[in-house]
């Protein structure tokens, strides 16, 4: 009886299961049987231009692009890598988007990307992507939108540098935006005069390392989830940070710095749950921090914990009815007002001493007798000066002067003109913390507000030294973290 009978594999049977492998170990069809190629362009290149490159591509190939300048915009149809050397340039001509992958599993790198369109109806942008995509060290000038990145999970945009075109606020396009981008990563960009750095419905996103600067939002979290925030320098911004319906992120080790204008706001949480603020200098803004309606889930918990909050008008303002705050380890220096309530209302609910651990309050007036770094009476923050700035803010001017001090030295001798306390901290810390940041050194634009600052601190170590600091000579006045409004 004969056995059964083996048939010598066809070469189509052989496609058929080339095909089936790729698919399994996630390599696109096309790609299956096929090498990857490197197209050169360049003058003594196989090809003249940047568009003919393209055009001949298929999934896979590289493209090495060697100067010139390219005319756009360019759509990029397939999963190819561009690769620039001696920064060719794509100029977009001032129509639509300059480059727009239109497939997963493209990159982009050592690119000048310049003169996107000017129609933010169109979301005319300096790049685009529809699928992930990697963007490495290019620079983007002269653009609406910089960098566009529509349901692109995994993506990585790093080392870029985006400059936003020079248009009025309400003009302008976002600097970049990840829209269902999730475990993407945003690291060690560079981002003047955009609008918004905007993270919309994405989840599990690192942003670490960038500089964001000149713009409106530094960086705004919209309905996201699970992200990483470190290490950023947001500065000059009209807001620095702000989370919005968002939960479970982490801001570590940022600065944000220099925030003014409307709002204003160094760190701002709208209806937001279980955030981590940890590590953070948040000086030189109209409001360091900024709570509403956070938390804002049943049982959630945000935590506030060692940063360092200096020389803003208001260190932190809450909404009354915000509760479920845990604010501990926090050096609160020299805020013109150390907390505030945005409207009237009862403030209660939020703990300034988690686990027994109080805050550092430049304006401290009791003592440490046992030497332990805890002062033996509570902090209660309600001064008469700082309760008459929220109904009369012009008052600001008067701010850190002896008027300033006349005045709560009158509330405490005559009791009955004491406004009701805004907190109650048990364990208030006598020293501040150090600084969680190795700060930049100032440039040269902000020399003379480093100069105030400093003759500031002189002031302040005089008036401890002359007594006037009403804790027996215990307590030490901290020097100035960072100038007010200036550069770093």
């Amino acid at each position: 009886m004969s056995g059964p009978v083996r048939r010598r594999p066809t070469l189509g049977r052989c496609l058929v299961v080339l095909t089936a492998v790729a698919a399994a170990i996630g390599l696109p069809p096309a790609r299956a049987g096929a090498a990857a190629r490197v197209l050169e362009v360049g003058p003594d290149s196989a090809y003249a231009g940047l568009a003919a490159a393209l055009a001949a591509s298929r999934d896979g190939d590289r493209i090495l692009v060697h100067g010139g300048t390219h005319p756009g915009p360019v759509v990029v149809e397939h999963a190819v890598s561009m690769i620039g050397e001696d920064w060719p340039v794509i100029d977009g001509g001032g129509k639509g988007t300059v480059v727009n992958f239109k497939k997963a599993g493209g990159r982009l790198e050592g690119f000048v990307i310049r003169n996107s369109g000017n129609l933010l109806e169109k979301e005319d942008a300096g790049i685009a992507a529809e699928g992930q995509v990697t963007l490495v060290g290019n620079r983007l000038e002269d653009v609406l939108l910089g960098i566009d990145l529509q349901t692109a999970p995994e993506s990585v945009v790093e080392r870029n540098t985006v400059v936003g075109r020079d248009l009025d606020m309400a003009r302008r396009g976002d600097a970049m935006r990840l829209w269902e981008s999730h475990r993407s990563v945003v690291r060690g960009n560079r981002v003047r005069r955009g609008r918004d750095l905007v993270i919309w419905y994405s989840q599990n996103v690192t942003v670490e390392d960038n500089v964001v600067e000149d713009g409106r939002y530094g960086l705004h979290f919209m309905y996201a989830s699970g992200s990483q925030v470190q290490g950023n320098y947001l500065r000059r911004n009209m807001v620095a940070a702000y989370a919005m319906y968002s939960r479970d992120l982490v801001y570590r080790g940022n600065l944000l710095q220099g925030s003014y204008g409307s709002s204003g706001y160094g760190l701002a949480l709208k209806d937001s749950d279980q955030i981590t603020v940890e590590g953070n200098v948040i000086a030189g803004n109209r409001v360091g921090i900024y709570l509403d309606n956070s938390p804002a889930e049943e049982g959630a918990v945000n935590v506030i914990a060692d940063n360092v909050v200096a020389y803003n008008d208001i260190g932190a303002a809450f909404m009354p009815a915000v509760k479920h705050n845990r604010l501990g380890g926090n050096s609160f220096v020299d805020n013109f007002q150390q907390v505030a309530l945005v409207t009237s209302g009862t403030f209660s609910g939020n703990d300034w001493t988690p686990e027994g651990r109080g805050n550092h309050w430049s304006n401290y007036v009791g003592y440490d007798a046992d030497g332990d770094g805890v002062g033996d009476l509570p902090h209660v923050e309600r001064g008469l000066f700082a309760s008459m700035l929220e109904t009369t803010p012009e008052l600001r001017l008067f701010a850190l002067s002896p008027a300033q001090d006349a005045m709560d030295l009158a509330a405490r001798a005559f009791p009955v003109f004491q406004p009701p306390p805004t907190l109650s901290d048990a364990a208030p810390q006598v020293l501040p913390a150090p600084s969680p940041l190795n700060l930049p050194t100032p440039a040269r634009g902000s020399l003379v507000a480093l100069a105030a600052a400093l003759l500031l601190g002189a002031g302040l170590v005089a008036r401890w030294g002359l007594g006037l600091g009403d804790d027996g000579g215990r307590q030490q006045v901290a020097a100035p973290i960072l100038p007010r409004g200036g550069a770093a």
